[in-house]
Order: structure tokens, then sequence, then C-alpha cells
């Protein structure tokens, strides 16, 4: 065995389909259940960078994930190219709705939002915009940055690998020896 993936959220999913594509001999261990803790609760939006410069800080990171919607779309249309199959993934909505306020902070937040992300809120007139905001004061705006059911992409890349995933009994069922840095059981 090459690596073995400790935990078996969607990160953990996902390193362990991008070994075995890299043609590595990968096993995972889970000691709950697939998704147990944060990938089950997550709101499952692949955020493009938005939250971060509405903020006004962490710009790094905003750019550093400005391609993820693009690429989990892509994902999830094809098969084609790097990363795990996600076309049996459910995509909840394709976008997110958010509304700006007439307060100078909003109106600027949202300015630099529009200036420096590849995912730009547009904004929608009040005879497209869901139901629930069409009385909405203030800019409401489309965000390209999908939504996923994260049960579901688990199973889409958990089904992919269903004989390499183990499952242990609870946290006491891992257990780590070293040996001269290599991992003995």
């Amino acid at each position: 065995m090459d690596l073995a993936v400790i935990g078996g959220g969607i990160a953990g999913l996902w390193i362990l389909d991008a070994a075995v594509r890299a043609g590595r001999n990968a096993i995972l261990v889970e000691a709950f259940e697939l998704g147990h803790g944060q990938s089950v609760a997550a709101q499952g939006i692949i955020h493009g960078g938005l939250k971060y410069t509405l903020r006004e800080r962490d710009l790094d990171a905003a750019g550093a994930i400005a391609d993820m919607p693009g690429f989990w779309r892509n994902r999830h249309e094809s098969n084609d190219g790097p990363g795990p199959d996600l076309r049996d993934a459910r995509m909840s909505t394709p976008c997110t709705w958010m509304w700006r306020t007439d307060s100078l902070a909003s109106r600027l937040g949202m300015l630099g939002a529009k200036a420096a992300l590849r995912t730009r809120p547009e904004t929608v007139p009040e005879s497209d915009r869901p139901a629930l905001l069409r009385t909405a004061s203030g800019a409401v705006l489309r965000v390209a940055e999908p939504v996923f059911d994260t049960r579901s992409v688990l199973s889409a890349i958990a089904d992919a690998h269903s004989g390499r995933i183990v499952g242990v009994d609870g946290p006491e069922g891992i257990e780590f020896a070293s040996a001269g840095g290599c991992v003995e059981r």
C-alpha cells in the first residue's frame, strides 16, 4: 500500500480519488460514517471567493479558489480532466442569491467583488428574482457559485472506490505506531 487516507469526508475521498488516478495503491479509513462532521453539515456552496472579498480580507484565498465553481461544474458535466467524477452528484442550484442594501459598506463591498472576481455577482431585475427576494429592498444579485448536495458528492466519489474504503470501530479503532518514520499499523 502506498497511502492510507484517514477520514472519509469530501476532502479525504477527493485525496483517495487523486491517489488512485495517479496510480497509487491507496485506501481510506473512516471511524464513523462517510462525511461525518463537516462534510454533511456543510451548505454545499462551491465558493469562488466572493465571501472573502465582501469582508475585505483573505484576498489571497479569494484568488486561490476563483476557479472552483467552474471546476466543479466541469466535473459535474463530464468525466474529462482531473478530479473525481461528479456526474452522479446532485447540483441543488447552479447559483446563489444575495442582496445588497443601500448602505455605503454594502455598496463598496459589492463594487470590490464585481471588480476583483471571476465569479462576479450580476444584478437581477425584479421580474427575474426568486419569489422570496422579489420584494427585497436594494439590489438582488445572482452569483454563479453552484450548490451541491453534499451527501450526493460523498456517494459519487465513494461509489467509485468502494473496495478501497475501510470502516473501523470509532476513534479507538485507529492506532498508529512509528517504525523509523513508517506507519506499522
